[in-house]
């Protein structure tokens, strides 16, 4: 599951860590990228929003700040997370920081899984930009076998950023699932489709 949590705020401009955890809960998640997660901003309250959520819903973590020490990107699993790194995006100039979380879950029975969740530059006529981002994880993950790459890319399926992804061998498993459209952008009026999840082409979707 990936879920851009926008600080916290709910529709209506509020702080809702609750039905936060609710929407995560009615997925039943086994791993969760998290986007716009704050450890402390003034405008979230200064609450930690990742160790709430860890504690709620019992599930341990591991922290992919970006912008700054306290906001950024996550990794939640119910399963145990034997290693993790984080990782810089270009440009480094971006009033807003981007980087990606590489962890690797242990899935049991000599079996894991790379997880990578990444976060795109957000302003919607900066596809260049987001074009020097998507090389970059293409490159990191090298045609590794059981990888899972997810996040908010800020992109539509067709834009080439995301045709940079497809063309590798990445596959888009939504796009796999569903019909398209598939909107999953913007939460009060569904119009338009920003968030992923790419698997390796050796892991099965269904």
């Amino acid at each position: 599951m990936t879920y851009n949590l926008h600080n916290g705020f709910n529709t209506d401009g509020y702080l809702g860590m609750e039905a936060l955890a609710r929407v995560i809960e009615d997925n039943h998640p086994d791993i969760i990228a998290l986007q716009e997660i704050s450890r402390g901003w003034v405008v979230s309250g200064r609450l930690d929003m990742l160790t709430w959520l860890s504690q709620r819903l019992n599930m341990p973590y591991v922290s992919g700040p970006t912008a700054d020490p306290l906001w950024g990107n996550a990794i939640l699993s119910r399963y145990p997370i034997v290693e993790y790194n984080n990782y810089d995006l270009p440009p480094r100039d971006l009033f807003l920081r981007r980087g990606f979380t590489s962890a690797v879950v242990d899935l049991g029975g000599g079996n894991s899984l790379q997880v990578i969740a990444t976060h795109f530059h957000h302003v919607g006529e900066d596809s260049a930009i987001r074009q020097l981002q998507s090389p970059v994880i293409v490159d990191f993950w090298d045609g590794a076998a059981c990888t899972v790459i997810l996040g908010d890319l800020n992109a539509e399926p067709d834009d080439p950023e995301m045709e940079m992804l497809r063309q590798v061998g990445l596959v888009d498993t939504l796009a796999e699932m569903e019909p398209p459209p598939v909107y999953t952008f913007h939460s009060v009026n569904l119009y338009q489709r920003i968030d992923y999840i790419w698997v390796s082409p050796d892991l099965k979707v269904c």
